[in-house]
């Protein structure tokens, strides 16, 4: 009570101006926060009255995500997950229903630059690709004087995009990036699926499997290194004929049975199956309009229609 009556003499003496935010305006805090920091959205709070980083804490759950340094490795996938999915569970006093999931690949362009994580002492944007004889690690000037030589020879790049695999539940809109490591676009479709068989793997490992429920599927876009890296073992078995899946896959005439280990499927995203269909389409439309144009020049004088 005694709280209340502060706040009512606060606003009566003009030092206390309570404000509503809209969904926009959060979203705006939001995007600031992301291009310029605590010091940016703390300067425009104070000038233009958007939310401030405590208000943002109050009405937006943040999802903190370890970058990635150096190659990739299961480690890298098990410390997310516990961190980013189990452990909001274990506070949680309701257990949570199972549900199918589907870990999805794609790649967000980034700015070429190096950084520096305080945290972990390490430089960050380098290319996990080419990282293993790379010391990311700073101790001295000579430390980061060695970096900048290897930047220059061409033995590891700075990451021309970020490759995330994240984790999302059927049934809802929740997803989880585990990991997100720069990439110099140099990956062979044997790593690509190694790198999913690790994500698949530490599903299992950290008992999210049986917590939360299985992988159903991968998903991907149209790039062509992951359709030809899943391709291998997730199209390798025939789905069995026992299997619940198969009355439903069954009564859908041109969809292939092809499945992997525990019966994952493998997902494109239909907008580039699209794009490739009429891709196909538009050339087979101007090879015909050139056909009935060659047909026109060679056809006799005085012929008919």
């Amino acid at each position: 009570m005694r709280t209340i009556t502060n706040r009512i003499e606060d606003a009566i003496n003009a030092v206390y101006a309570p404000r509503g935010y809209t969904d926009k305006d959060i979203d705006l805090a939001i995007l600031v926060h992301c291009l310029g920091g605590q010091a940016l959205l703390t300067a425009l709070n104070r000038r233009l009255a958007i939310p401030s980083l405590r208000t943002l804490e109050h009405k937006h759950a943040f999802t903190q995500v370890e970058v990635t340094t150096g190659r990739i490795q299961p480690s890298h996938f098990t410390q997310n997950i516990q961190n980013t999915i189990l452990a909001p569970l274990q506070s949680s006093p309701l257990s949570p229903a199972l549900s199918g999931h589907t870990i999805t690949i794609g790649e967000m362009a980034i700015q070429e630059k190096a950084d520096f994580d305080g945290k972990l002492q390490m430089v960050l944007g380098i290319c996990h690709q080419h990282s293993d004889g790379v010391n990311l690690r700073l101790h001295d000037v000579a430390s980061a004087e060695c970096i900048c030589e290897k930047l220059a020879s061409g033995e590891c790049h700075l990451g021309k995009e970020a490759t995330i695999i994240a984790v999302t539940t059927w049934g809802n809109n929740s997803i989880h990036p585990i990991p997100a490591a720069p990439s110099c676009k140099s990956e062979t479709p044997a790593e690509i699926a190694d790198t999913m068989k690790q994500a698949i793997n530490s599903w299992k490992t950290t008992g999210a499997h049986n917590q939360l429920g299985p992988i159903w599927s991968v998903a991907t876009d149209g790039d062509a290194t992951c359709r030809r890296g899943f391709h291998d073992f997730l199209l390798k078995d025939e789905l069995d004929f026992n299997s619940p899946l198969y009355r439903t896959m069954c009564l859908l005439p041109g969809l292939n049975l092809q499945v992997g280990e525990g019966d994952i499927t493998l997902d494109f995203n239909w907008k580039h199956i699209f794009k490739c269909m009429s891709f196909f389409a538009h050339r087979i439309c101007i090879a015909n309009i050139f056909i009935r144009y060659l047909y026109t020049l060679t056809k006799p004088q005085g012929h008919c229609a």
